[in-house]
């Protein structure tokens, strides 16, 4: 740090190895002019030291200097509290979208559950009322094998086919369906029924076939039994290929 000094001094005479150039003085240990340009031998340039205290620079500093450091220290204030603001926008903007994502899954699984709810409410609806449906057809069917004894041929000619049996056939059938078959030897011939056996436990229009050492269920109440089966599946089944409700 070079300091203005308006006395003038002798370099010479502190006893200090100076160098004398075009008639400037210069020392070998500080490497720079230390007195000034040529006719202006009473103004010259010391040494100075001790500035411990920031303090201590700015008073040696001229009115324009501070206020060029005051607003260089504004300014990098400014720039320090931009970043701090921006950095707090940035987490405050990061807490909002984590919020709104937490809400956004919070809602959708509500979402989920309700529909899932509704779901199943459906299902149990479509499945009690596919249970009465089909109770519904039991009934229609029943009255109509009771007065049409041609049910229990289209039955039989049902499971005959179905079957793929070669030997005669067992059948058990209700008392007024085997007196039914008794009369009509044509009929017992052409489905190859061997053996007649009466069962008043099945309903009319329905049978037991055995053949071939199997036995099929060809009851009103077994075939209703499977339907509803059938149908109660299809409702509560929930894969695509399943064709229940999604």
């Amino acid at each position: 740090m070079q300091r203005w000094s308006p006395e003038a001094f002798d370099l010479e005479a502190t006893g200090a190895p100076v160098v004398r150039v075009d008639g400037n003085l210069f020392t070998p240990l500080a490497g720079a002019a230390l007195a000034t340009a040529p006719g202006a031998g009473d103004r010259q340039f010391r040494s100075e030291t001790g500035f411990s205290d920031p303090r201590a620079l700015m008073s040696h500093l001229a009115p324009h200097e501070r206020a060029l450091v005051c607003e260089l220290v504004e300014q990098d204030i400014a720039r320090s509290y931009a970043v701090r603001e921006q950095a707090l926008r940035d987490e405050l903007e990061e807490g909002r979208r984590r919020d709104r994502q937490e809400q956004q899954a919070a809602q959708d699984a509500f979402a989920a559950a309700w529909q899932q709810q509704q779901d199943g409410r459906l299902r149990e609806i479509a499945v009690a009322a596919a249970r009465l449906a089909v109770q519904l057809a039991g009934k229609l069917v029943r009255r109509a094998a009771e007065g049409d004894p041609q049910t229990l041929a289209r039955t039989l000619e049902t499971v005959l086919y179905g079957a793929g049996a070669r030997g005669p056939l067992t059948v058990t059938v209700h008392p007024d369906d085997a007196a039914w078959l008794q009369e009509r030897p044509e009929l017992r011939e052409r489905l190859r029924i061997g053996d007649l056996v009466h069962d008043r436990r099945i309903e009319r229009g329905g049978c037991v076939v055995a053949a071939d050492g199997r036995e099929w269920d060809a009851t009103l109440a077994g075939q209703l039994g499977i339907l509803g089966e059938v149908v109660e599946e299809w409702l509560t089944t929930d894969s695509p290929g399943g064709g229940g409700p999604a």
